[in-house]
């Protein structure tokens, strides 16, 4: 945390005081902790359920697969 902006620190204190209202640190790590796998599960399938987003950059923007075929391996 000594690599840390406190400036960060305190936004993220807030951000997370606006979310979830009065929080100590033992309860904050609670329902980090309170997390389930099945949880996490979902929220990827969730996420990764729509259609890909890709973006190239370079000079071999010609040898990139088209976004059918990258959606293609990801199925």
């Amino acid at each position: 945390m000594a690599l840390e902006n406190s400036g960060d620190r305190l936004e993220e204190i807030a951000r997370n005081f606006q979310t979830f209202g009065n929080l100590t640190f033992q309860e904050y790590t609670a329902k980090i902790d309170s997390v389930t796998s099945d949880q996490i599960n979902r929220a990827a399938s969730k996420c990764l359920a729509g259609k890909p987003t890709m973006v190239v950059s370079g000079g071999a923007v010609n040898l990139v697969p088209g976004i059918t075929d990258v959606s293609r391996m990801l199925n």
